[in-house]
């Protein structure tokens, strides 16, 4: 498991990631420089499927869900910056 350092959005994130075959995999995840949780995500295989969550800058869930194969998110629910659940569906992700 390795620590990569990078600069996103002008403030310091730590990025904890592993990699197996030069391929993203397993939970990744994004903190702030004094340990607030910003993003998880889970990879397979270099791409992105399965559990995520983002979270506001209170370190309280923004979204969360599952990510499939097809681009589809499942178990999708949004919350307010207080950590109510706003609302929840399914979606399914297209590129444009």
């Amino acid at each position: 498991m390795g620590i990569k350092k990078v600069n996103w959005l002008i403030k310091k994130i730590i990025v904890l990631a592993k990699k197996q075959d030069g391929l993203e995999e397993g939970i990744w995840t994004k903190t702030d420089t004094l340990g607030i949780l910003f993003v998880e995500i889970t990879y397979v295989n270099g791409k992105r499927i399965g559990y995520f969550t983002n979270r506001y800058k209170n370190g309280k869930l923004r979204l969360k869900g599952e990510l499939e194969k097809d681009g589809s998110m499942k178990n999708l629910k949004f919350f307010d910056q207080n950590g109510r659940e706003t609302k929840s569906g399914e979606y399914i992700i297209r590129e444009i």
